[in-house]
């Protein structure tokens, strides 16, 4: 079964966080390894250097394995609807259930090691409690504490922004206004003010919420980035590279339309609707950069934004789904996957020169 590119990325932060706190572990023994041997040498030269080290990255793989599925799955499912002291506790509880399960383990070890006796004897099971109760523990506690904390707070920072999109706020990609060749889809959902009247504005957000969540999915698998969430419309963009040679901008889509068909009782109990929705699809150059003061963000502008935004407009004028402008289908490989209807030269609104735009459906 192949494994879907949004697990693939969660899977890939887990090996980050694994590996980084192994480096993390054996970096602040180190540490404190020359200052003992700076103010006790006498103590330093009893410390086994090489058993020390490998019981720290011990610690620090153990660490990532437990502790690192809790900050990505366990954390973002179990606190994406509640209040924001929930996720503190949550994640508080969590944390301490973690560190007293390694810190146990690991001194069962080293006590065991030491003493040359088996783990649940009682000279080991006594030297680990007085261990676990020391007073240093507390510097540990602090200390993973903050580890912990950081790596929470770039997981969640990472998240806002989008995957991949922190590093370059980080290396000063956008620093500078720059040019890119993009593809755009703008999706919306259809009747959002009717839906929005008989639902009222709590369960419209709920039911917007729970929709967003349902497509993320579909988006990542397909290597879409989500660039802007706008009241009931999503706008989801890829790197022209990353689209020619295959179709995944158009079925993304359509992923899309089976992911809600696969709800649709969900929506139906909840909502009592099914959610409909249209997009239109177009590419072109757009500069990209950072721009704001007080809260500064990664911003396309350009006129390929403007026509995408006016093609999915009238969706509803022509019946359609799903309208391409032509200059994409032209990115695309030739396919049997999907019924092509050409829609002709349209003068779009507040546009001088005339689009080329398709319908597209899929055949399926």
């Amino acid at each position: 079964m192949e494994i879907s590119a949004f697990l693939k990325i969660k899977v890939k932060r887990l090996m980050t966080i694994i590996i980084s706190w192994t480096i993390l572990s054996v970096v602040f023994f180190i540490y404190e390894y020359y200052a003992v041997r700076l103010h006790a040498p006498l103590i330093a030269s009893e410390i086994d250097i090489g058993f020390n080290i490998f019981i720290n990255m011990y610690a620090g793989i153990f660490a990532g394995i437990l502790g690192g599925p809790f900050l990505i799955f366990s954390v973002s499912n179990k606190t994406r609807n509640r209040p924001f002291y929930f996720g503190i506790i949550y994640t508080a509880i969590g944390f301490l259930l973690v560190y007293i399960i390694i810190s146990f383990s690991i001194s069962i070890f080293v006590f065991s090691s030491n003493l040359k006796s088996s783990f649940y004897s009682k000279e080991v099971l006594a030297a680990t409690m007085n261990n676990m109760l020391a007073i240093w523990q507390i510097k540990n506690l602090i200390i993973w504490l903050i580890i912990i904390s950081t790596t929470q707070f770039i997981l969640q920072i990472n998240d806002k922004f989008g995957p991949g999109n922190l590093l370059k706020f980080i290396r000063g990609k956008y620093y500078n206004p720059r040019e890119e060749k993009r593809i755009f889809m703008f999706l919306d959902l259809k009747s959002s003010t009717s839906i929005a009247e008989n639902l009222g504005h709590t369960k419209y957000y709920n039911l917007l919420n729970d929709f967003y969540g349902i497509i993320t999915d579909p988006i990542i698998n397909h290597l879409g980035e989500i660039y802007q969430y706008v009241g009931d419309e999503i706008v989801v963009s890829w790197e022209t590279e990353k689209v020619i040679n295959n179709d995944i901008c158009i079925s993304c889509f359509f992923e899309i339309k089976n992911s809600i068909a696969q709800q649709k009782e969900k929506f139906s109990n909840i909502y009592n609707i099914i959610p409909e929705f249209k997009a239109g699809i177009h590419c072109g150059i757009v500069t990209v950069g950072e721009i704001g003061i007080m809260k500064r963000d990664i911003v396309y502008s350009g006129d390929v934004l403007n026509t995408a935004s006016r093609i999915q407009e009238i969706c509803n004028e022509y019946n359609a789904e799903l309208l391409v402008s032509e200059d994409v289908i032209h990115l695309l490989p030739e396919y049997n996957s999907y019924q092509i209807k050409n829609i002709g030269e349209l003068a779009l609104k507040g546009k001088t020169n005339k689009v080329k735009v398709v319908s597209v459906e899929n055949k399926g």
